[in-house]
């Protein structure tokens, strides 16, 4: 047998079961139409939705920034020296060889780059030579 389906008309979908070798109207449907209604639809089982996001947290990269903005600002408004300068002093208190990359060895006392470890004689200037 044949079947057709036809585009559905409203909520009913029709469906033609046509024996082989019958005599078809000319708009194409024969007597014997049997009208079927489509089977309901399956409800589908809801997704797995997730929880929202907690609204009092920030995400981390957020907070980076606000520390380095913060930091920035404090080390401008407290520091003696430019800012450049300051974080040169800060990298130099690792040891004498860092104090030396960033340029600010030897040191007196009161000047960039000076830190006491650094200075184990008590002479005024660290990292001498």
């Amino acid at each position: 047998m044949n079947f057709l389906r036809p585009k559905p008309h409203g909520r009913t979908t029709w469906v033609y079961a046509i024996p082989a070798g019958s005599n078809r109207k000319a708009n194409g449907v024969p007597d014997n139409v049997i009208p079927f209604k489509r089977p309901p639809k399956v409800a589908k089982p809801p997704k797995e939705r997730k929880p929202p996001k907690d609204p009092g947290r920030w995400p981390p990269a957020t907070i980076a920034f606000i520390l380095c903005v913060v930091g920035y600002l404090a080390i401008g408004a407290f520091s003696p020296w430019p800012v450049v300068t300051t974080l040169k002093h800060f990298a130099a208190a690792t040891g004498c060889q860092a104090a030396r990359t960033v340029g600010l060895a030897p040191a007196h006392i009161g000047d960039p780059g000076y830190w006491s470890h650094l200075d184990p004689a008590r002479t005024g200037v660290a990292c001498g030579p």
